[in-house]
């Protein structure tokens, strides 16, 4: 509201639905459509009760009441709320189960509105994972532009300052370039910088991007048929994944690393495919390393979801057939297992392990009267796992649990206790730190709410 729109030359309105609570006035009872005048947001529409922000047709009706009702020359579209990627979708109605509109429902909303006769300036998503391939076809025939991160975004998402650009212009790549600068600014502001990752996609060349990526993907099949698992298992686990802040893995990777990675097996596809994704992905800001501004769902880190989706889930996602037919070729080696006659054809060699030597407890010498001591932490011989060339030669993955030895207080019992790697930390943003002193009223609601205390 603040940031400046010339609301006479520009119509603004923003569609609400989906929260138990809302800060600012706004209903939870039912979704509401604002106009943005001024500095001022007045109600134009609403329903009679809360409509499913996870259904599509809940996104066709808002589709089809701002072309209807505020005809115009250019439309762009901003999606807040959650993200996750080509697995999760966008958005999730805490009144509806935490239903979310997932990328077919999307699409399928798109083309029965009128954006499928007058695409839409851009499509923005404001919210994580949402810079991808997959997002990047279900966009392509309905935007010109697609503005997304590739990692997870801050809480407080967008700096929309970047509005009053369109005060004196309608150009995309314009508005664009300060959406991506605000962005960047915004989060130069943090206490603690978060990691983040914004770009834009020109959606006109994606079908020079996805002939590429055919090629690419092509001849990646034909290294898993032939061999080549390990190697390319290798350069998966060794690209940049986004999303790993979360409990299970989204398995998103970044597209120009990748390519990168595994320019050993297919040079020619993985250059042309790299000039491809530049000409695509126009400019992006980020403070991570490695980042081409587009990532792409290769499955390898979570089995777990990938078993629960079901093996041709993948086929909906993308208009790739070469990404298809290799992500079912290496899934099969993947989930079933590299045969052992593909490594050698003699006997497999099991790894030899070296038992780790704890030494015996004694009894210290009693501390010296003038100088006191601590008592000596136990020293541990590291264990090791050995294994002979032709084994490191084909090794793909290698994971390993540590347990600490405790004793159960209720049976005496000795208990093995998993000891988790470290895991990096990320503050939360300013609105959330020492949340419940600064709106009190609001977290005793939020906390009655979900139960945790008695009114």
């Amino acid at each position: 509201l603040n940031s400046g729109l010339d609301t006479q030359r520009v119509n603004f309105l923003i569609y609400t639905g989906g929260s138990r609570y809302w800060h600012n006035g706004i209903p939870s009872d039912c979704n509401v459509i604002y106009q943005v005048t001024g500095a001022e947001a007045e109600i134009v529409a609403y329903t009679d009760t809360p409509a499913n922000m996870g259904d599509p047709a809940t996104f066709l009706d808002f589709l089809t009441y701002s072309y209807t009702n505020f005809p115009a020359k250019h439309y762009g579209l901003i999606c807040w709320d959650h993200g996750a990627g080509p697995l999760g979708g966008y958005g999730f109605d805490e009144l509806f189960p935490n239903d979310r509109l997932y990328l077919q429902e999307m699409a399928a909303a798109f083309a029965a509105s009128p954006v499928a006769k007058q695409k839409l300036d851009f499509l923005g998503f404001d919210a994580c994972l949402m810079a991808t391939m997959e997002v990047a076809e279900m966009a392509d025939n309905y935007a010109n532009f697609l503005i997304a991160s590739e990692e997870t975004e801050p809480g407080c998402g967008w700096d929309y300052s970047f509005l009053k650009t369109m005060n004196s212009t309608s150009d995309t790549k314009t508005i664009a370039d300060s959406i991506l600068r605000t962005y960047e600014d915004y989060m130069g502001l943090y206490r603690v910088t978060p990691k983040y990752t914004l770009s834009v996609m020109d959606l006109s060349k994606l079908g020079s991007f996805r002939s590429a990526a055919d090629k690419f993907f092509a001849k990646l099949e034909q290294g898993v048929k032939g061999g080549s698992y390990s190697a390319i298992a290798q350069a998966r686990n060794k690209t940049l994944r986004f999303g790993q802040t979360a409990s299970t893995p989204y398995d998103l990777i970044d597209m120009g690393h990748m390519t990168t990675n595994l320019k050993s097996i297919c040079s020619s596809e993985a250059s042309a495919l790299q000039s491809a994704l530049k000409q695509l992905v126009v400019k992006q800001v980020s403070n991570i390393q490695n980042t081409s501004g587009l990532a792409i769902y290769f499955p390898y880190d979570s089995k777990e979801t990938y078993t629960a989706l079901g093996a041709d889930f993948h086929k909906d996602l993308s208009e790739c057939a070469g990404y298809e037919s290799f992500v079912a070729a290496f899934t099969d080696y993947w989930i079933n297992g590299e045969p052992a006659a593909s490594f050698t054809e003699h006997e497999v060699v099991q790894p030899e392990v070296v038992t780790p030597t704890v030494p015996e407890e004694t009894t210290p010498p009693p501390p010296s009267a003038t100088e006191p001591s601590a008592p000596a932490a136990p020293q541990f011989n590291g264990a090791s796992v050995q294994l002979n060339a032709q084994q490191l030669a084909n090794l793909s993955e290698v994971t390993y649990t540590i347990f600490r030895a405790d004793t159960d207080r209720s049976s005496g019992q000795t208990v093995y206790i998993s000891v988790e790697p470290y895991r990096n930390f990320y503050m939360a943003e300013e609105y959330h730190q020492d949340y419940y002193r600064k709106h009190p009223e609001e977290f005793r609601k939020e906390m009655i709410d979900s139960g945790r205390i008695r009114q």
